[in-house]
């Protein structure tokens, strides 16, 4: 994985746009609403109504092309043999800026320690790897803390983020992510989850170091 330079000015990081580390909670409402009977009445009959001769110039409405469905399968996330469990939560949105923090937890029975950032590709709906560059820094949405040795203890976690524009500057250029591969230390296997990923063209993500938790 390529990082670009940290001398690159970065935007600010507004309070605002702060990813939140609950998962959003989609609640579906749904209003039954009663309908009443209807009284008939039998006086009053249908009136008859005047079909004219079909337009034989009239050509039927040709159906819309059927879409076609990815034909990448990923595999199901694992506990890795260290004991580390990967997730990778919703996206947030927040002024043409994206992001989605990736949690890793200790589901084993001894201390893990990581350093630095994880690996991430974007991959598009059939696993095709979009190439998109990655560097190691700050962005709108997320401070990077720099990388460290961070010690997990089991049933602890770490945190980092995953940010990037969706602004588009050249219409033949747009790239879309389906899915996000993570690999979270040199060794640990490669976890593919779904990730909605609309990098506009300038087809580059940020990614923050593991951390006990979002910087402030």
């Amino acid at each position: 994985m390529r990082a670009r330079s940290k001398g690159t000015a970065k935007a600010p990081v507004h309070g605002s746009s702060r990813l939140r580390l609950l998962g959003l909670a989609g609640i579906a409402l749904v209003t039954l609403g009663a309908v009443g009977g209807c009284a008939s009445d039998d006086s009053v009959q249908p009136s008859a109504v005047a079909v004219g001769p079909a337009d034989e110039t009239s050509a039927p409405a040709t159906p819309p092309s059927p879409t076609l469905a990815p034909t990448f399968t990923p595999p199901e996330p694992v506990t890795s043999p260290s004991g580390l469990t990967v997730q990778v939560g919703p996206v947030e949105a927040a002024l043409g800026h994206r992001a989605s923090v990736v949690t890793l937890t200790n589901d084993g029975e001894q201390a893990v320690t990581v350093d630095g950032y994880p690996e991430v590709r974007i991959l598009d709906a059939d696993g095709q790897d979009l190439g998109v560059r990655t560097e190691h820094d700050s962005s709108y949405m997320a401070i990077d803390p720099g990388p460290a040795p961070v010690s997990i203890a089991p049933g602890e976690q770490v945190l980092s983020v995953i940010s990037w524009s969706a602004t588009v500057t050249d219409p033949d250029a747009i790239d879309r992510g389906a899915y996000v591969v993570v690999t979270t230390m040199p060794g640990e296997p490669q976890q593919t989850f779904p990730l909605d990923a609309d990098l506009g063209s300038a087809g580059e993500l940020s990614v923050t170091a593991w951390a006990t938790e979002l910087v402030e």
